[in-house]
């Protein structure tokens, strides 16, 4: 097998390379777990003194998607991309505009 080509201390040390890294990607793996999915019920932001919770959010930047991405696409020429609500465009941001459209 491989013990004619490489010593036992290179196999025993391969190995404990290989399980430390495994270790370390379900480590990691596990915090971004942990860290990517908010509650529900945690309060994103304040209107008027009423907490607004991630999914009374949700369903007020669905009503307001279109018409935020609309916007920026005619001022800005914006088109959505992933950074596309926390990018600034001329001291805009898609993100604050859609708050706004609520009031």
């Amino acid at each position: 097998m491989l013990r004619g080509k490489y010593s036992v201390r290179t196999i025993r040390l391969l190995l404990f390379s290989l399980i430390v890294t495994v270790a370390i990607i379900l480590a990691a793996a596990a915090v971004w777990r942990s860290t990517a999915f908010i509650s529900e019920d945690a309060v994103v932001l304040t209107i008027d003194d009423y907490p607004v919770t991630v999914q009374e959010f949700r369903v007020f930047l669905r009503q307001n998607k279109a018409l935020t991405a609309s916007y920026f696409k005619r001022k800005y020429n914006a088109d959505p991309s992933n950074n596309f609500w926390t990018t600034t465009y001329q001291g805009e941001r898609p993100l604050e505009y859609a708050k706004q459209k609520n009031d």
